[in-house]
């Protein structure tokens, strides 16, 4: 359990710091070497940039369409749609 949770931590700070096409270049080089734990820190660091990008950009979206963002669902709004963070 340690180690993962090391794992995670790592990879989420390097995602902090570091430009994504670096973490891919560093992985990469990291693979070439047979480090694959290494590989694995910088390769979660980049899906983890991926993640950040897609929920600040659903989050803007939800922004700028307002309840017109509740009729593409097919069921309306969920029961957790209150909760989140307000911007």
């Amino acid at each position: 359990m340690r180690k993962m949770k090391s794992f995670e931590s790592r990879a989420r700070r390097f995602a902090s710091r570091v430009d994504h096409d670096r973490l891919i270049l560093n992985a990469d080089r990291l693979s070439a070497r047979g480090m694959k734990d290494e590989e694995n820190v910088f390769l979660r660091a980049a899906q983890v940039q991926d993640e950040f990008r897609a929920l600040e950009s659903s989050m803007a979206l939800a922004d700028v369409m307002d309840d017109a963002v509740y009729d593409q669902r097919p069921n309306g709004r969920l029961p957790s749609d209150g909760i989140g963070i307000d911007l």
